[in-house]
């Protein structure tokens, strides 16, 4: 059984050029079936499943391009497959630089990249390697946008069961990033049904500046945040957690600034 066709839709390699500039820089490389074996090997239950227990490691052809893409990062990078990153890894707030620092994750076990690899691999679907520019993003400013048959439902705080003060001081600069990011974000769009999320970034010119991170399947199985899926209390608002209780955050006073 394959992925289904909104979840295949939403990884990286089945984005439109358009797409991917509004989101860091990235390197991309198809994995061999060996290789992809070998990178499943080191999660116990792909070894299981798949009957896999050879002592293997990666080709030199796939070692020499990541050695290659790699270089090419000056601040380092960060390693994903199409369907998810590595979240086991104590690497995970470091970025990439070496190639020790890049086998230091991509070989830890990790059951969600292992059973999305047996799922590709039992339908001879592509298997992506992305390498990502790496970004420093303060915890508090990554946001969670709902697009349903193409409208925008909502936006939410994505890190919504904490309290960040940042938010307040910089909801105003965080949504007039988010007002100039939208157009081209809805222009590029390859889904009408999708969940995105972004990440606010320093600016010289505008002091924030909006950056697309990753897509999600629109659904469930996605994790609403502030919003409800059971209740769909989606009411195009921005919605930011307080020191009490998550609500709707009001809109400024001002009526120069994008309001959602």
């Amino acid at each position: 059984m394959s992925f289904p066709i909104q979840t295949a839709a939403t990884f990286p390699e089945a984005w439109p050029d358009a797409l991917a500039a509004l989101a860091p820089r990235r390197e991309s490389l198809t994995l061999s079936v060996d290789d992809a074996m070998v990178l499943g090997g080191f999660t116990p239950e792909f070894c299981r499943e798949m009957a896999y227990f050879k002592a293997a490691f990666f080709s030199d052809t796939l070692l020499d391009a990541l050695s290659q893409h790699l270089a090419g990062f000056e601040n380092g990078a960060m390693p994903r497959t199409g369907y998810c990153s590595w979240k086991g890894s104590t690497l995970l707030h470091q970025p990439c630089r070496t190639m020790h620092d890049l086998l230091g994750i991509i070989t830890r076990p990790d059951p969600r990249v292992a059973r999305a690899l047996m799922v590709q691999l039992a339908t001879d679907d592509a298997i992506h390697i992305h390498l990502r520019d790496w970004r420093d993003i303060a915890p508090w400013a990554e946001f969670r946008m709902f697009f349903d048959a193409g409208a925008l439902l909502g936006i939410s705080q994505y890190r919504h069961r904490a309290f960040f003060p940042e938010l307040a001081r910089n909801e105003r600069d965080i949504r007039r990033a988010i007002g100039r990011f939208l157009p081209d974000l809805t222009d590029a769009l390859h889904m009408d049904s999708v969940v995105v999320d972004i990440a606010m970034q320093p600016d010289d010119t505008h002091g924030l500046r909006a950056e697309l991170i990753e897509l999600n399947p629109f659904g469930a199985m996605t994790d609403p945040c502030l919003f409800d899926w059971k209740k769909h209390d989606f009411d195009g608002g921005l919605r930011l957690t307080t020191a009490h209780a998550a609500r709707a955050a009001p809109p400024p006073e001002t009526d120069d600034i994008w309001r959602i």
